[in-house]
């Protein structure tokens, strides 16, 4: 009868020690777990950040090459205005000129 309740509690003993250890292991699982991910987050908002600037940076450049288009266009007009042959049906030297200078 003895060996009957000592089988009892060492298998109460090893059931205890396997849970004690399942929530232990699944507790130090969730921290890694958290711990990885926020390194990821901020892996993935430093990449925004980065993609954030190099936009801007190409923004930045295709508004100035707008600009520079838009005033090239701007001295031509106004040379092609003030070209003494503007009225003719065909196009003059300085025309010509002036439309391989269009980038």
């Amino acid at each position: 009868m003895i060996r009957i309740y000592i089988t009892l509690a060492v298998i109460i003993g090893i059931a205890f020690a396997l849970i004690g250890s399942y929530v232990k292991g699944h507790s130090a699982g969730r921290e890694a777990e958290a711990l990885k991910q926020s390194r990821m987050v901020r892996t993935l908002n430093e990449t925004i950040k980065l993609n954030e600037r190099e936009a801007k940076e190409r923004e930045l450049a295709r508004l100035q090459k707008i600009e520079y288009l838009e005033t090239t266009l701007e001295n031509l007009e106004e040379k092609a205005n003030e070209d003494a042959n503007a009225d003719r049906p065909a196009i003059s030297p300085e025309g010509v000129n002036r439309i391989n200078t269009v980038p």
